[in-house]
């Protein structure tokens, strides 16, 4: 289980946790994750561990937080993780006066990255495209667009390596 190299530093790995999900799906009559198996073999697959590399949910610690926020209460939050095996992954979480979410980073996650540069692009243009979709839409008020233009901009920030410590 190597994983397919799609390009731009990406790695597909779907295929891979599909398999694995199809091996414990059905079996004992229960769906695939309410078997430990499935967790404990997505995790190989990322050269992880359970309980060490991850928890036991399949979820990455964060290594690294970046964070982009306005004030009144407008941030984003992207987490970053290289497992065992050197892939990176990540998890993001936002937040807006008018709600948020996020994830994180897993063990199931289809996509691996080769570096910390390409994932940290890929979570961004993430991150933007969230930005000017839930946060700049149609009915938002002049200072939410504002907010998520600031915003935008310190994303950029964080991959042109520019981002302002003093505010």
């Amino acid at each position: 289980m190597q994983g397919e190299d799609i390009g731009e530093g990406k790695i597909y790995i779907g295929d891979e946790i599909q398999a694995i999900r199809d091996k414990y799906d059905g079996v004992d009559g229960r769906r695939y994750w309410h078997h430990d198996g499935f967790m404990i073999d997505c995790a190989k697959l990322w050269g992880a561990e359970l309980g060490k590399d991850a928890n036991i949910h399949g979820v990455f610690p964060n290594k690294e937080v970046l964070t982009a926020e306005v004030k009144g209460g407008t941030y984003y939050r992207i987490t970053l993780y290289c497992s065992p095996k050197g892939w990176w992954t990540f998890g993001m979480s936002y937040g807006y006066p008018l709600g948020g979410g996020g994830f994180g980073a897993h063990v199931t996650d289809a996509c691996a990255f080769t570096s910390r540069d390409a994932v940290l692009k890929f979570a961004v243009c993430k991150a933007i495209s969230n930005t000017k979709h839930r946060i700049m839409r149609d009915d938002a008020s002049d200072s939410q667009i504002k907010a998520g233009e600031n915003l935008i901009e310190q994303l950029q920030d964080m991959i042109n390596g520019q981002k302002d410590l003093f505010g």
